[in-house]
């Protein structure tokens, strides 16, 4: 029966104002409980609610020590490289992120309890979005054509760039799961046809947003040549005038990329902004999406060919579109193979991605490569292979 409030001797009870936090030795604080609750425990649920927080601080304080280790490893390497002194097997950390072993979070006792207030979520723009952002921004709307043609389109500027049809299909199958269309953003659900967005990433190499404004930052202007060139040669007058039309806002915004600054924070801040959002859009018309997601994917080759990997199989592409080029080449040297996918990830972004947990580089690039074997099954990707081929 619920009663008067016990004590343990690793935690206390704080009463200030009828409200109650729980402190361990080191000044921790959970949620704050009102007095009212808590009375409506019994002894046996107030333990267990008293179990689980000291598992979970005990675990938190574990946790933290250990990211510091990685955090503190990895700024190493970054001085070393900076001052080309080689890496060695100690700068890195070969124990994996501690997993929680405590007790589970008591539901029946947590549901009697006021809940915390939450946090809105952060809004993520979908693409209707982007859409509205080019047409009120730039006076844009992406030629959009049908996943066929943009797939096409897509393997054709691959081609033109030298990748193969493997490394190719083989981003796009775990990108997208290997059903993924043109238009497919972070949080797609292929049961529910329906988009909970986790992320920016949108269309077949899932660039972000920033990628976006990078891309068209750097690239723009040859993009905006192109076009140029390509409604020089047509004969169809609509077709022209479209393309021209379309290099002055390819050019626009690659302008408005450059003048925010070449660093990535800078672009992802810029990427969230209606302009940054409008050029987000871009990867969905028809003719510079693929270009653009194409050009993203040959810098990132272009990262490792610079180092002295000239080849690169559609594992060690998608690992480094994945992670990162730096964070992502990193994993595919020799010296770092055995080391924690924890020293290549920030904790954010290793804690939300099950996939990288409790693994080696290696091991994960063969998950990876597993995961794009069975994915290069499905319809998308089947589909890829077969344009590919048409080619």
């Amino acid at each position: 029966m619920p009663g008067k409030l016990s004590r343990r001797s690793t935690l206390a009870l704080i009463a200030s104002a009828g409200v109650y936090t729980f402190f361990n030795r080191s000044g921790w604080a959970a949620p704050a409980y009102s007095q009212e609750d808590l009375s409506k425990l019994t002894d046996e649920q107030r333990q267990q609610l008293f179990a689980y927080r000291e598992a979970r601080d005990i675990h938190d304080k574990k946790a933290g020590a250990y990211w510091s280790v990685v955090e503190a490893k990895r700024a190493g390497r970054k001085k070393k490289n900076a001052a080309k002194i080689a890496i060695t097997a100690d700068d890195y950390v070969c124990e994996h992120a501690p997993v929680y072993q405590g007790p589970p979070a008591p539901a029946d006792v947590l549901a009697i309890l006021a809940k915390p207030p939450k946090t809105p979520p952060k809004t993520i723009a979908v693409v209707a979005d982007l859409l509205r952002n080019a047409q009120e921004k730039y006076g844009f709307a992406p030629l959009m054509l049908g996943d066929d043609e943009f797939k096409r389109r897509y393997a054709a500027e691959a081609v033109r760039l030298k990748f193969t049809k493997d490394q190719i299909v083989r981003v796009y199958s775990l990108e997208t799961g290997g059903y993924g269309a043109f238009d497919m953003q972070a949080g797609y659900n292929p049961v529910t046809k329906k988009v909970k967005p986790i992320s920016t990433a949108l269309g077949y190499a899932q660039l972000l947003s920033a990628n976006s404004v990078e891309v068209l930052g750097k690239y723009g202007p040859g993009f905006a040549a192109r076009l140029e060139a390509m409604a020089a040669l047509t004969q169809d007058v609509a077709r022209s005038k479209h393309l021209r039309a379309k290099a002055k806002v390819v050019r626009a915004m690659g302008r408005d990329a450059r003048g925010v600054g070449d660093s990535w924070p800078a672009h992802v801040k810029f990427g969230g902004t209606p302009k940054g959002q409008a050029m987000h859009a871009m990867n969905l018309d028809a003719d510079v999406g693929p270009w653009m997601q194409i050009q993203k994917l040959d810098s990132t080759r272009d990262y490792a060919v610079n180092r002295g990997m000239p080849v690169l199989t559609g594992g060690e592409l998608e690992m480094m579109n994945l992670a990162g080029p730096s964070r992502g080449f990193e994993m595919l040297t020799p010296i770092a193979k055995d080391a924690s996918t924890s020293n290549f990830f920030d904790r954010g972004g290793y804690e939300r991605n099950p996939v990288v947990h409790n693994k080696t580089a290696a091991q994960l690039l063969t998950r990876m490569n597993e995961i794009m074997d069975r994915n290069r099954a499905k319809d998308g990707a089947r589909k890829f292979d077969a344009i590919f081929d048409g080619l």
